[in-house]
């Protein structure tokens, strides 16, 4: 393999990353300029995503040598270990020794820090290329595991590898390296001679194209702690995309079953209106009712609304879902001040005969606020100043409106759109 397999940026530059990179070439970016990922936040999240519910899947694993622990829990960042070097001297214990990883998946939910930092360092890539087709996914590895626990494969995703402590050494195979119809191989010695590695270090970061094949690994017997984004850029179908926009399904009444003589006439005129054809045999009743849902959810109107909502969720996410959680709505005083937060868009929408919509870091409301009193609300509140809450509320004219707007700003603050100073 030659020796200019990737490139180095000594300082990253988004205009001559996005010509020369992206969807292209492997890239070591020396200074990513601020940092996206703090360690002590990076830990928190994990601890977080070890402490949450884990149905459906787990958020965490963790494997000692090629096995991952059925049970990981007392494996797993706990809340109170505010370092790795913390947790690294209770996972003693814990791996007795052997080489490990810890990988923690959907990280930036678990804290609202972390996901504005990487939403805002990525906002100028967006600007660019455009919002991803579907989220970003954000994962955190962490030990001195030999190799990474999949071996080498290949994802639908362009990834950001970001290191934050020890050393990582990445290997990259710009084709299949083996012939057999397998999509992962962890005994990958025979195929080396094909490969090329770039190995990095802490506050550097990695770029790689979804099409490379690649595999981790950890660079002597010290654990490291590195970051993974991934951006989808293949296999995204569009069915992703339908699932956004058809608004969420809602149970239906039920209907008594039809009489057993008629059933399969009435079944064939349902579906024959519904589908324009005829089935020569009965529709099961439940069929019937998830028909019924799918008219009332792709009725226009109700379509132009989720695809008003998603846009704003889209936006205000910036890539990034799912959300952190919402803060607590808090009480608002007649002293208090409020200034929009660096980076947060306070966005809305309008359509004749629909509610307006509101929304702010990817989360979105209905208010009964006209839209000209949204917009006004909007514009005063993007120009970063602080404003006391007595002004804002002038923007509303009789009292209903003074408490929907109230009711806006709370959930504004609630979004950390908006950030309160006590008067």
């Amino acid at each position: 393999m030659s020796m200019d397999a990737h490139d180095l940026l000594p300082l990253l530059d988004w205009d001559r990353f996005v010509d020369e990179h992206w969807d292209r070439r492997v890239v070591h970016i020396r200074d990513c300029g601020r940092a996206p990922f703090l360690p002590a936040a990076v830990l928190r999240a994990a601890a977080r995503a070890a402490a949450a519910d884990p149905s459906p899947m787990p958020y965490a694993q963790f494997t000692v040598e090629r096995a991952q622990h059925a049970d990981p829990r007392p494996a797993l960042p706990r809340a109170g270990e505010r370092t790795f070097a913390d947790y690294a001297r209770r996972l003693a214990d814990v791996a007795g020794g052997r080489r490990h990883a810890l990988i923690v998946n959907r990280l930036h939910r678990f804290d609202a820090g972390l996901w504005r930092r990487e939403r805002d360092w990525f906002a100028p890539l967006w600007a660019r290329t455009g919002l991803p087709s579907g989220s970003a996914i954000t994962t955190l590895f962490h030990g001195n595991y030999e190799h990474s626990p999949i071996g080498v494969h290949k994802d639908r995703f362009a990834t950001f590898l970001f290191v934050l402590a020890g050393r990582k050494r990445m290997r990259f195979w710009p084709r299949r390296p083996w012939p057999d119809a397998v999509t992962t191989v962890l005994d990958y010695a025979a195929y080396l001679p094909g490969s090329f590695a770039v190995e990095l270090g802490p506050g550097e970061a990695l770029y790689w194209p979804a099409s490379f094949y690649h595999v981790g690994e950890t660079v002597g017997a010290d654990p490291a702690t590195s970051v993974n984004v991934g951006i989808p850029r293949e296999d995204q179908h569009r069915r992703y995309d339908m699932d956004d926009l058809l608004p969420p399904a809602s149970p239906l009444p039920r209907r008594p079953p039809p009489r057993r003589a008629s059933s399969p006439v009435c079944a064939c005129v349902a579906v024959a209106v519904d589908m324009d054809r005829t089935l020569s045999a009965p529709v099961p009743p439940a069929w019937r009712e998830a028909l019924a849902d799918l008219r009332h959810r792709c009725a226009a109107r109700t379509l132009a609304t989720q695809a008003r909502r998603t846009t704003l969720v889209r936006h205000g996410a910036g890539g990034f879902e799912p959300l952190p959680p919402a803060a607590a709505r808090p009480l608002l005083r007649s002293g208090d001040r409020l200034r929009r937060v660096p980076g947060a868009q306070l966005l809305w929408s309008a359509a004749p005969a629909a509610p307006v919509l509101v929304g702010a870091n990817g989360h979105v409301a209905e208010t009964a606020l006209a839209a000209d009193v949204v917009a006004r609300l909007f514009d005063a509140l993007d120009d970063g100043r602080e404003h006391g809450l007595r002004a804002l509320l002038a923007f509303a004219g009789d009292a209903p409106a003074r408490q929907a707007l109230r009711a806006l700003l709370r959930d504004l603050v609630a979004w950390r759109a908006l950030r309160r100073r006590r008067g």
